[in-house]
């Protein structure tokens, strides 16, 4: 049967007709196959070599290379600056050439004057710009072979994407050397399981806040991160940690205090009140207690009132949340935030649903969507007002972030670096969404970029991502697509800890690695239909712990310290660690196999309390464990006596003698909590009773995205593409511009 009247119609006669089981319509999924794979679409052509996109390949690459922390960044800018893309060519391809003695050549490298007065140690610097020509070189020889001319194109834009890293550079903050010596944090995605990590952050932290206060010790500058690298979920906590590094000394202004006093000490309320949909409507599990030990019922009998369930998952009581926030209301404000959003939460606050019939996702029966869900909620009650109010001083604290996201129609991963966004206008203290070319639009749409996974929310449409002045339209997703545990961009991030380089090279930890899930992963069922197996896939996709990433980086961590000893004059490092010793440059965190599966594998994107506060629950838990030094290698034979606190190994030296005592209190003040998400099972009528409760917040009280317009104060602009930003070269083709982009504004 041939349907004349256009591939649309057809799907949808074949979408009724499959309904109403009509028998004279023989109908099966060649329709759809066959117009997927000869759409009529245009069709993407690789860059130019004058093409922008060049610019964000080429930059993506050499920022891994470059970005690290330095003594004097914007000496280094100057140093890269400097450093043509002649010798870049030339001394790339002498490298290439080395093979073995690659170090031999790199530590031969002449420097200009420019790079010679960087105040870093020579070697570095050389390490540093070998690197940059190799790996532009490698490039270029891969472009070659596939490309008339493609070496020349690649080299012709190093210039650009040199430039654009010296900007991140000299628009990096002031760090004091403790600082730019210490470990980066590296968080992986894995949507509701961040509740995980930002247990374990929370812990860690909280143990910091007061210890600074009861033995009145001054940390400014001190035990902190050097940076902040996320992904998805990661993301999200990154923002929030990045406003508790923010300086503690400082004034708040008038609409500070207010935001702090009504969103974050206000929260604690023992009265405070929940919406209809916190107690799940039928069943009430988000506030039932039991004392069953058989299988999972509810929370601790401890957790009878308010007080108590606050004072068990956060280990503070109301007398010590009122001494922070008296003395350190930003640092006390971020942990409410993240106490609040990953034991307190759910899908209402986060997420839209697209109206219309599901077929819309094959573009029938409905204007056509790409996604059933949108994130705008989680922009404008959890992102923006951050922003409104500390945006400002997120980008002057000295803790640069960096957000990993993936530009899919330029098939690019990119770190997002918040040093983009230093030099734009503020939009003011506002909560109302930021406009387009302002540091808090800037800043948001690098988080949402990071967090949105395709078909399940609306990819972001335009992004600032460093090498464009007025940011890139395309479609950026979740970073997780290809670097769900950015642990190698964070190592890239960090100081080598050899002697000359960094202060103390005894603490050899380079990236603490916080993950969502257990490193075995989680089985999962076998799909049913087409959209289980996509969506399947696509959550393994962005959901895995990216095992790979952790070893390649563990491994790149030996490889830059051999070459740099090399080039030092020194032998390669004759004595690696023991094979079990975990004291070693990179630590990982992942979710430990006692944890219950049920509430690890069915989190995901059910932002349900009971799963949340679980895997909150066995962060904190962990966090315990590594303070006191309780990891399983602590046991091990073959470990050498040294301190394995996780204080000691951070380099927080000076507070590391008190954190057993307050981890020992967490521990006695969490057990009846870690009791009760230790039972392997949940009770079926608990578990009946909560998932109903979720299918009815997500149908009575997620709202209709719909009610969010364009134009309206509650729709993220970054879902648009403004008429000065780039675009890829595809969207360039066939069509005028203007009216394409008009047409893009109507139709986000």
């Amino acid at each position: 049967m041939k349907l004349c009247f256009g591939h649309r119609r057809a799907y949808g006669l074949l979408v009724l007709a499959s309904l109403l089981a009509c028998p004279p319509f023989k109908a099966d999924t060649r329709w759809l196959f066959s117009d997927a794979t000869y759409s009529g679409t245009t069709v993407g052509t690789p860059p130019s070599a004058t093409s922008p996109e060049l610019d964000l390949q080429v930059f993506s690459a050499l920022e891994l290379e470059a970005m690290m922390t330095y003594r004097k960044p914007a000496e280094m800018a100057k140093c890269l600056h400097a450093f043509r893309e002649q010798d870049v060519r030339a001394l790339g391809e002498q490298l290439n050439q080395a093979g073995s003695k690659w170090a031999s050549v790199a530590a031969t490298i002449p420097l200009s004057p420019e790079c010679a007065g960087t105040g870093e140690p020579q070697t570095l610097v050389q390490f540093v710009l070998a690197r940059i020509a190799t790996t532009a070189t490698e490039m270029a020889i891969t472009e070659a072979d596939t490309v008339n001319g493609g070496a020349h194109d690649v080299y012709n834009h190093v210039r650009t994407a040199l430039d654009a890293i010296a900007t991140l550079l000299r628009n990096t903050p002031t760090q004091e050397q403790e600082t730019q010596d210490a470990p980066v944090l590296a968080m992986s995605g894995g949507a509701a399981n961040g509740a995980f990590s930002a247990g374990f952050m929370f812990e860690l932290l909280t143990i910091r806040e007061r210890i600074l206060r009861d033995q009145n010790i001054d940390g400014t500058g001190k035990y902190r991160f050097s940076a902040l690298v996320a992904t998805s979920v990661g993301a999200l906590i990154a923002q929030i940690l990045d406003l508790y590094f923010v300086d503690s000394k400082a004034d708040l202004s008038p609409t500070q205090k207010a935001f702090v006093k009504t969103t974050c000490e206000d929260y604690w309320a023992p009265n405070r009140p929940h919406d209809a949909c916190y107690q799940g409507g039928n069943g009430g599990v988000d506030v039932a207690t039991s004392s069953n030990k058989s299988c999972f019922d509810g929370w601790p009998m401890s957790a009878s009132t308010q007080d108590q369930l606050d004072l068990g998952l956060s280990g503070l009581d109301a007398t010590t949340r009122a001494a922070l926030f008296a003395t350190r209301p930003r640092q006390m404000c971020a942990l409410t935030k993240l106490y609040k959003y990953f034991t307190d939460d759910d899908e209402e606050t986060l997420m839209c649903v697209e109206s219309g019939p599901v077929t819309r996702l094959v573009g029938v029966l409905g204007a056509p969507t790409a996604n059933f869900t949108r994130f705008d909620p989680m922009s404008t009650n959890i992102i923006a007002p951050v922003l409104a109010n500390f945006a400002d001083e997120l980008v002057a604290n000295d803790t640069p972030r960096v957000v990993v996201s993936v530009e899919s129609e330029d098939n690019q991963t990119v770190g997002l670096d918040e040093r983009t966004c230093v030099n734009m206008p503020s939009s003011g203290p506002t909560i109302a969404l930021a406009p387009v070319g302002t540091r808090e639009y800037c800043l948001g749409a690098g988080v949402m970029s990071s967090a949105v996974l395709p078909i399940f929310a609306l990819g972001v449409r335009h992004n600032y991502d460093g090498v464009n002045p007025h940011g890139t339209c395309g479609t950026w997703f979740d970073g997780g697509l290809r670097s769900g545990f950015p642990v190698y961009r964070a190592l890239r991030m960090s100081r080598p800890a050899i002697d000359g380089i960094v202060a103390d090279p005894r603490n050899a930890l380079r990236v603490l690695a916080v993950g969502t899930g257990p490193l075995e992963g989680l089985p999962n069922t076998r799909p049913t239909n087409a959209f289980a197996v996509l969506l399947n896939t696509i959550s393994q996709m962005s959901g895995q712990n990216e095992v790979a990433e952790v070893t390649l980086a563990q491994q790149m961590a030996i490889v830059r310290d051999q070459e740099i000893l090399e080039m030092m004059g020194g032998a390669r490092d004759a004595a690696p660690p023991p094979a079990l010793d975990d004291d070693r440059a990179i630590s990982t965190i992942y979710v430990p196999t006692e944890t219950p599966a049920y509430i690890v594998a069915a989190a995901d994107y059910a932002f349900d309390r009971t799963l949340m506060r679980g895997l909150w629950v066995w962060g904190r838990h962990l966090a315990i464990e590594r303070i006191l030094g309780q990891s399983p290698l602590s046991a091990s034979a073959t470990t050498p006596s040294k301190s394995t606190q996780l204080f000691e190994r951070l380099g927080w030296t000076g507070l590391a003698k008190y954190a057993a005592e307050y981890a020992k209190a967490d521990a006695t003040r969490l057990q009846p909590w870690l009791d009760a998400f230790s039972i392997p099972t949940e009770c079926p009528n608990h578990q009946q009773g909560r998932q109903s409760a979720g299918q009815n917040r997500i149908r009575t009280c997620v709202p209709n995205c719909a009610q969010i317009t364009p134009n309206g104060k509650d729709f993220p602009q970054y879902f648009l593409c403004p008429d000065n930003a780039g675009v890829p070269a595809i969207e360039s083709l066939g069509r005028d511009a203007g009216a394409g982009r008009a047409t893009e504004r109507r139709h986000p």
